[in-house]
C-alpha cells in the first residue's frame, strides 16, 4: 500500500519529512543536505533525485556537468528557479546559504531575516514565482489627488 506521503514530491521542492528508502525510514533530505559528499551520496540512492530535487541538483531533470557552478559568477543571483548548491557570501559570511536554508528548523523566517536568499535560493525560500513589485504598493498609494 502507498500514501500520498510515500510518492516523490512533483514540484521542485525536498521532502521534508520521514521517508522509507530500502527498509529505512530517515530524513533523507536531511541526510543528503549534510553528507559531505552529496553527489555521490544522492547517486547511491537514486531515489532521493525525486524526494530531494534541490539537495540533490535533479529540479530540472537534466543532469549538469558539476563544474558547471564554478565556471559561473560566484555573487550573482541564479535567473532560472534552481537553488544555488556553492558557498557564497552574505553580509561578509560566506557559507553554503542554501544548504543552511533548507535545513533551517523555520526555513521562513531564515530566508526572511536574509532577504538576498529569495533570489539565492528560489526553491527553498520559495520566491520561484515571485514578482519584483511589492506587495504593499497598492495599499501605501494616495486614494486622492
Amino acid at each position: 500500500t502507498s500514501s500520498p506521503s510515500d510518492s516523490p514530491i512533483s514540484n521542485c521542492v525536498d521532502r521534508t519529512d520521514r521517508f522509507s528508502i530500502d527498509g529505512n525510514t530517515k530524513k533523507w533530505c536531511r541526510n543528503a543536505a549534510n553528507a559531505n559528499d552529496i553527489d555521490a551520496f544522492c547517486a547511491l540512492r537514486k531515489e532521493l533525485y525525486d524526494h530531494c530535487p534541490v539537495t540533490c541538483n535533479s529540479c530540472n531533470a537534466t543532469p549538469a556537468p558539476s563544474d558547471a557552478a564554478t565556471s559561473s559568477p560566484s555573487d550573482s543571483p541564479i535567473s532560472n528557479c534552481v537553488d544555488r548548491t556553492d558557498r557564497f557570501s552574505i553580509d561578509g559570511n560566506t557559507k553554503k546559504w542554501c544548504r543552511n536554508a533548507a535545513n533551517a528548523n523555520d526555513i521562513d523566517a531564515f530566508c526572511a531575516l536574509r532577504k538576498e536568499l529569495y533570489d539565492h535560493c528560489p526553491v527553498t525560500c520559495n520566491s520561484c514565482n515571485a514578482t519584483p513589485a511589492p506587495s504593499d504598493a497598492a495599499t501605501s498609494s494616495p486614494s486622492d489627488s
